[in-house]
């Protein structure tokens, strides 16, 4: 994608965006459906010896947990997609927040507010209030994008017309 901004080709830059969010939300949805059909399978690769209780408790919060996948992939194309078109600021703010501050700050505030069982749910509610950011700089950067591709149209028509002036 960063290959396609620095030659220009603006169109390639958001069709290639467009594939990828789609292949990441198409293996975040198969990881997730997977989990939640079959998380015994994952509980094997990183435990070895459990009891019925454990592998009951783990499943549910594993599909608790998994939930976030989904909305996860949208956050993390669009940082490096961000990073692809040289807008490090932007990318730097999904990924702080996402990682950080938002997380950060519902690990310390919400188990006083709610149960403890609500850390499961955190990565989902930091993921999701990161989207909303996220969401609001791609259109932003999306809008700067299609600018570029305006520009570049009205120049091809006045090359077009004018064929001296080039």
């Amino acid at each position: 994608m960063s290959f396609n901004f620095g030659r220009e080709s603006y169109k390639d830059v958001l069709r290639l965006r467009k594939y990828m969010v789609r292949s990441a939300f198409i293996l975040s949805a198969l990881m997730f459906v997977v989990i939640y059909l079959r998380p015994k399978l994952f509980i094997d690769l990183f435990i070895g010896d459990y009891d019925g209780d454990f592998l009951v408790f783990t499943s549910k919060n594993l599909r608790t947990f998994s939930i976030a996948f989904l909305i996860m992939a949208y956050n993390i194309v669009n940082a490096s997609f961000m990073s692809a078109v040289k807008n490090t600021t932007y990318d730097f703010y999904i990924t702080i927040l996402r990682g950080y501050v938002i997380i950060g700050l519902l690990i310390f505030s919400l188990p006083w507010i709610f149960s403890k069982e609500i850390v499961w749910h955190i990565l989902t509610i930091s993921e999701l209030l990161t989207l909303f950011v996220t969401i609001f700089l791609v259109r932003k950067e999306e809008g700067e994008i299609k600018k570029f591709l305006a520009r570049e149209e009205r120049l091809k028509k006045r090359q077009k017309n004018n064929p001296l002036d080039s």
